[in-house]
């Protein structure tokens, strides 16, 4: 998808943060019996209330552990620490039953695979009618006109019909519509998306985007969307958070960010995702991220950029603010006063 900005800009009046990160970490065990291996590294970022945030990174990144962090699903054996409020309310604490409560309730998840999350042996309206019940109760036949009324809202044909549809009679567009539908069951204040619409084609993906956006504005309700997609996160987000090996490298609002990137790394991004010219090839950002137990000192996009001085080798970027956006990189924020480095073989290109 190309590069297509469609933010919104921010009310007159600040809205409070419904989600604010601080400091999150996520670790889990190596192979050695006290080895952690940090996929998270001290992340912090909000969602305003009413707004989307996009979080965007290459595969390994650690935009999906983020969203399993929030949600307590790494994993077993696993370690995260960090403040999180939402709606107000510091939710870090919470025993793992009453934080339980609030999934579904509160936050709700829009997975990535739609085959993988719907039951196959269950038609599509019962499981959304079950999640109606389970979490507001009442009886079946209200949980049942509930069912048929969010698959109509999310805009699946004949909905009474659907709902009697198992999942394999269903395509992957219709599908994804019946995952939504069972994340708004609870009436979310704030939803995840876990890049919903990458199996999709690009006539359903652009489908489902607007029917993303249309709902979050209907519903009044806040979106943190992770996706590897340029092009969908400047069509969807307010802001945007990218992630670098599990660390924050540059965020602030959309328009500000994709238009005049600070970070090398988000500047690759935008590259790799802009078609080439005739005659050229498809701009990559050269070399691999580095694993979890990998990370040296340093900026960690060291060894890819090419404008990675000895102290970014050295010293590990802190977030500094310029302007609207917050930007991890010596070279862009003055810290590196050395001179620059001749950059590695197959560095991303500024």
């Amino acid at each position: 998808m190309t590069l297509t900005i469609h933010g919104r800009p921010p009310a007159s009046v600040a809205a409070s943060d419904l989600l604010a990160v601080s400091g999150m970490s996520v670790s889990v065990p190596g192979r050695g019996r006290r080895e952690q291996l940090h996929l998270l590294e001290d992340v912090t970022f909000s969602v305003g209330a009413g707004r989307c945030t996009a979080v965007i990174g290459e595969s390994g990144s650690g935009k999906s552990t983020l969203l399993k962090g929030l949600l307590r699903t790494v994993g077993k054996g696993s370690r995260t620490t960090g403040r999180v409020h939402l709606d107000g309310v510091e939710v870090s604490d919470l025993r793992d039953r009453e934080f339980a409560k609030l999934r579904g309730s509160s936050m709700a998840l829009v997975a990535q695979n739609a085959l993988a999350a719907l039951d196959p042996l269950f038609p599509v309206g019962g499981q959304v009618a079950y999640l109606a019940r389970r979490h507001t109760g009442g009886d079946r036949a209200a949980s049942r006109e509930t069912a048929v009324r969010l698959l109509g809202k999310v805009g699946l044909p004949d909905p009474e019909r659907t709902a009697q549809r198992l999942p394999h009679e269903l395509s992957g567009g219709m599908r994804q519509r019946c995952v939504l539908a069972m994340a708004l069951a609870c009436g979310p204040r704030l939803l995840l998306a876990d890049e919903p619409t990458t199996a999709l084609d690009v006539i359903t993906q652009a489908n489902a985007l607007q029917l993303l956006r249309g709902l979050q504005h209907e519903l009044g309700m806040s979106m943190l969307f992770v996706t590897h997609d340029i092009g969908v996160a400047a069509s969807v987000a307010d802001d945007v958070v990218v992630l670098y090996a599990g660390r924050v490298v540059e965020q602030g609002p959309v328009l500000d960010v994709l238009s005049s990137p600070l970070h090398p790394y988000t500047q690759g991004l935008i590259d790799a995702n802009r078609p080439p010219a005739p005659g050229e090839r498809w701009r990559a950002i050269g070399g691999e991220p580095p694993q979890p137990g990998q990370r040296a000192g340093g900026c960690a996009f060291a060894p890819r950029c090419a404008e990675a001085s000895s102290m970014s080798r050295t010293q590990r970027p802190e977030l500094v603010r310029v302007g609207s956006v917050t930007v991890a990189c010596h070279a862009r924020t003055g810290g590196a006063a050395a001179p620059l480095d001749p950059p590695p073989p197959g560095a991303a290109p500024t």
